[in-house]
């Protein structure tokens, strides 16, 4: 399987909407049992080629061909997941809380309009925990920093985080400055 990133679009959030590189889940839920899991630590019970359904004479067996699918978490399973702490430690609590903020930001990707007051204290809080837990030695942790500030109106605190950032950061930057400025608290493509 391959995949590119022509048509891309990239958002302030971190976020990346490639339709030609589809993002395959690190975590997600049991179709049956709705239980929320790791893919790394799930058992492998077995292995079919991504092209072997594309073949007539493929031997690929129907019970294979129903078998659940791997899907991205929705709000709901994202808020649960880290309430009962599938997080082991604070690279996958980071994981979580990022994906977190981009289905909260993706209601106003799609348009601009403010989000529901339930919504509002889960992107607070959930921002607020991800802000203690970025690390602003990492260059792409710090412009996040720089961004989920921006996002809960902390503006004051953006423009030392914008500092020093490689080059391949540069056009983020400069939009979250922009928009920082204009205090501008929504998720913006870049």
């Amino acid at each position: 399987m391959s995949g590119n990133t022509i048509g891309a679009k990239f958002w302030t959030d971190g976020k990346m909407e490639a339709p030609m590189l589809p993002e395959i889940p690190r975590i997600t839920k049991c179709e049956k049992c709705s239980s929320v899991f790791w893919v790394k630590d799930s058992e492998k019970v077995g292995e079919v080629s991504p092209l072997a359904e594309a073949t007539e004479d493929s031997e690929v067996t129907s019970e294979w061909k129903n078998a659940p699918r791997v899907s991205k978490l929705e709000k709901a399973d994202l808020v649960e997941a880290l309430k009962t702490g599938i997080a082991k430690n604070s690279e996958e609590e980071k994981f979580l809380r990022v994906r977190l903020w981009w289905v909260v930001n993706d209601e106003l990707r799609k348009e601009l309009q403010d989000i529901s007051a339930l919504d509002k204290v889960v992107f607070r809080e959930n921002l607020e925990r991800l802000i203690a837990l970025l690390d602003e030695e990492v260059a792409e942790e710090r412009i996040m920093k720089a961004e989920a500030y921006r996002e809960t109106g902390a503006f004051d605190q953006v423009p030392p985080l914008l500092k020093e950032l490689p080059e391949k950061f540069q056009r983020a930057a400069e939009k979250i400055k922009v928009l920082s400025e204009r205090h501008n608290v929504f998720v913006s493509e870049y």
